[in-house]
């Protein structure tokens, strides 16, 4: 039928654009040399589909389709089975970037916990010093402060026993 032959081809154009649009948007991305062979394997790969494609829907046009469908089956599905092997090998190494970057994220993590631990020990350290220097200080005041009660009691006990002398007299 040819209405769902052209249905078919126009499907075919509007997804080969958004294949394009996702090229287009991987092409974007910042990329090693590795992804930038796989890559250009890629644009080889997706000019022999074109042109394979571009062959069928000739074809198909023409209403060959017995010879349309062999070239599909003995060119486009291989070529399509390729770049679905780079495709995957993208994301293989898309996922080895990926894991070297949380690993080096965890080991950061680690380093900032062991800073983290030696300032708490370092504060805990300080902490006891200061209490230290004040217990000190504390203690020296307070050993003075008895020591001046005592001469004080001395001093009152003197002047409790001329005043009684005094009476006395």
């Amino acid at each position: 039928d040819h209405l769902e032959r052209d249905e078919k081809l126009l499907e075919f154009d509007r997804m080969a654009r958004g294949f394009g649009t996702a090229l287009q948007r991987q092409a974007e991305l910042s990329v090693t040399p590795e992804k930038k062979a796989v890559l250009a394997r890629q644009r080889e790969l997706i000019s022999d589909l074109l042109g394979f494609f571009d062959r069928i829907i000739d074809l198909a046009h023409q209403n060959e389709l017995a010879i349309a469908a062999a070239l599909f089956q003995s060119g486009a599905i291989p070529a399509q089975s390729e770049m679905l092997n780079t495709l995957r090998s993208w994301a293989e190494i898309h996922h080895k970037q990926h894991s070297k970057l949380v690993k080096d994220a965890q080991a950061q993590q680690q380093r900032v916990i062991s800073m983290m631990f030696g300032v708490a020990v370092i504060f805990i350290l300080v902490g006891l010093l200061v209490a230290g220097v004040v217990y000190r200080w504390n203690g020296r005041l307070i050993g003075r402060f008895v020591e001046n009660e005592g001469r004080l009691r001395a001093a009152l006990a003197e002047l409790d026993f001329r005043q009684q002398a005094m009476d006395a007299h």
